[in-house]
């Protein structure tokens, strides 16, 4: 942080607010859950949505749009989502 500061004598450093980073980690799950039950954690910010037996596997690329978009509506959270056969593709 000092080489930061150092570098950039304007920085702004923000506490971090990890009880919010949870709560909004659980309410990103909850919406995932609403389209899998089978929904897989990876960290507090990634995790893996199964859709293989589900009505949004025929168009995963639509519920993945989807979801970015409540994602960014209703928690503020802008997000990457990448679509494959599996998650070791």
């Amino acid at each position: 942080m000092w080489e930061a500061k150092r570098l950039c004598p304007g920085l702004i450093v923000r506490t971090p607010n990890f009880d919010r980073y949870r709560s909004s980690s659980q309410e990103m799950f909850t919406i995932l859950r609403e389209y899998s039950d089978l929904v897989e954690p990876v960290s507090i910010d990634e995790g893996y949505i199964d859709l293989t037996h589900t009505p949004y596997a025929e168009h995963a690329v639509k519920t993945a749009h989807d979801i970015q978009t409540r994602l960014v509506e209703e928690l503020m959270l802008p997000s990457s989502i990448g679509i494959a056969p599996n998650k070791f593709f």
